[in-house]
């Protein structure tokens, strides 16, 4: 009972001290990333995600995602990889963390790290079954190593 009293405490403070005006920018901020992201230009899209994060405290997983990609699209490997597995540790939606791990599978397959791309994409698959990017990809990982196991036994 007390427990419950501080926190209601709490929360109501946590309430007050939010300054409606950071709410509008992040909002505003929000919308010119997404339209950014939506335009392709992922350079602004980049920087404003990463405003909200760093600067702003946004903490919202997609965000983190389109942040990603963002960088995934922009040749910044070791961004994109920091994000996605960060993502793929946190507790967020089954359907993001497929997404984040399938990701870390192309960058893998990429890298011709073939094993490694096929375990990104079996964990994208476990955290749902319904991602058909991801099994296609894993097939074509599977195929590819196997093609690989058989010239080696030649």
């Amino acid at each position: 009972m007390i427990l419950g009293k501080y926190f209601s405490i709490w929360l109501l403070l946590l309430l007050v001290s939010i300054d409606p005006g950071d709410i509008a920018a992040i909002n505003e901020l929000k919308k010119k990333a997404q339209e950014a992201y939506e335009d392709k230009d992922y350079v602004t899209a980049a920087f404003n995600y990463q405003v909200l994060i760093d600067s702003m405290g946004v903490t919202d997983p997609e965000i983190k995602l389109n942040l990603a990609h963002c960088y995934f699209t922009l040749d910044n490997e070791t961004d994109a990889l920091n994000y996605y597995k960060n993502l793929c540790a946190q507790d967020v939606d089954e359907s993001l963390r497929s997404v984040a791990y399938q990701q870390l599978g192309v960058i893998n397959a990429n890298k011709n790290d073939l094993k490694n791309a096929l375990e990104d994409f079996k964990a994208s698959l476990r955290a749902n079954p319904n991602n058909e990017d991801a099994r296609y990809n894993y097939e074509v990982v599977k195929r590819k190593l196997k093609e690989e196991e058989e010239k080696k036994e030649e």
